[in-house]
C-alpha cells in the first residue's frame, strides 16, 4: 500500500511541476512584479565578483549572514554566466 501512496505523490508532483513551467516554457517573456529587481542584483553581485568592483563598493557590500534571497540570487549570476539577461527565445 506505501508503494502506491509513493507512486501517486511523485505523479502528482510531475503534474504540478509540469503545469508550473508551461507558461515560462511557452512565453516569450515570463512577466513578474520583482523579477527585474533581482535580476539586476543578480548582475551587481556577479560584476563585484568578477570584474570592476570600485563603482559598487561605494554603495555595497556583501552581507556576511545568508539571507533568504541569496540563493536565488547567487544562482541567477551562475546563470547569468551562461546566459545573457534578457536573451531572447524564439
Amino acid at each position: 500500500m506505501k508503494g502506491k501512496f509513493q507512486y501517486g505523490g511523485v505523479l502528482l508532483f510531475i503534474i504540478f511541476f509540469v503545469a508550473l513551467i508551461l507558461p515560462v516554457l511557452k512565453f516569450r517573456f515570463f512577466l513578474t512584479v520583482d523579477g527585474p529587481a533581482h535580476l539586476y542584483n543578480a548582475t551587481i553581485i556577479r560584476e563585484m565578483l568578477t570584474g570592476d568592483q570600485s563603482l559598487y563598493a561605494l554603495f555595497f557590500k556583501f552581507n556576511e549572514q545568508l539571507v533568504p534571497n541569496w540563493s536565488g540570487h547567487f544562482l541567477m549570476m551562475l546563470a547569468g554566466f551562461v546566459i545573457p539577461p534578457g536573451w531572447p527565445r524564439n
